[in-house]
């Protein structure tokens, strides 16, 4: 993997917050700056932690274009997944955006996550424990799955994620929120 790759995973991954990038990877922020521009060569063993990471992204990124292809009736709108950012946006058969989905990487606990505003309010959809979390345990893939957080405000709560149990993305949440806006 050269600099241009490990610049390019990151923009995949969307983990824009160095801190929680430095952190996924147990790598410091001087190794990171000196990757990203050629200085310090990425080794084997950093390169398929990160090609690792990036196969689980691409695995739960599929995961939320199944939900959404079940939510936004085809015959009316389309999906459009950016193979550079992940960023997914939904517009109406006539080409007018109407919700962008905004891959915004990891959270401080690990969970992936997905920013949209409709109008000035913003939500988030998590990825996250099928039975809620439990502090310490870790959870696989198929115990896992996209949901719905009220807002950004219950989201983090005193920096600790709230027991406030998620909503299941559905048609019925998004044609609500889409009234509301």
């Amino acid at each position: 993997m050269n600099n241009d790759q490990y610049k390019a995973a990151k923009l995949f991954m969307g983990i824009r917050n160095l801190d929680i990038w430095c952190a996924t990877l147990n790598i410091s922020k001087d190794s990171d700056k000196s990757y990203s521009c050629g200085r310090l060569q990425i080794s084997n063993d950093l390169a398929n932690r990160i090609n690792d990471l990036i196969d689980i992204k691409r695995y739960k990124i599929q995961i939320l274009i199944e939900k959404f292809k079940s939510i936004f009736d085809q015959d009316k709108y389309t999906l459009h997944l950016d193979s550079n950012t992940n960023d997914i946006t939904v517009s109406n058969i006539n080409g007018t955006l109407v919700i962008q989905f905004k891959n915004d990487g990891k959270d401080w606990f690990g969970q992936d996550v997905f920013t949209f505003r409709i109008k000035k309010n913003l939500y988030v959809i998590v990825f996250y424990p099928k039975n809620g979390a439990q502090n310490g345990r870790v959870y696989s893939l198929n115990e896992c799955d996209w949901y719905f957080w009220q807002t950004q405000k219950e989201f983090l709560s005193n920096g600790v994620l709230c027991q406030y149990f998620p909503k299941i993305l559905s048609k019925d949440l998004f044609d609500e929120l889409l009234c509301l806006g």
